[in-house]
């Protein structure tokens, strides 16, 4: 995921979905739920592509024993006079 400029995304809302499985360990990790989550922080260089979620999130929509699992995100983008979303993976 590339969300541009370092610190660009904190404070959005996003809404997050396991797509799949990164190792053998789990073939089948995803709940089949979405998460909606609050960009709080950044992740320092060397993590490109990568979501941070809490415990609870990560519960949400994959098996915790996954440790890791490959995502979709779904930025929602609020407008003053309208909701409208945009996609990004």
């Amino acid at each position: 995921m590339n969300f541009g400029k370092v610190g660009a995304a904190c404070g959005r809302t996003s809404l997050v979905t396991c797509t799949g499985a990164t190792n053998l360990g789990d073939p089948h990790p995803c709940t089949g739920a979405s998460v909606v989550v609050t960009i709080v922080d950044y992740c320092p260089s060397g993590c490109r592509g990568t979501i941070d979620l809490s415990q609870e999130a990560f519960a949400a929509i994959a098996h915790l024993e996954a440790g890791k699992v490959c995502t979709s995100t779904l930025i929602l983008i609020h407008d003053l006079d309208d909701c409208s979303l945009w996609f990004r993976s």
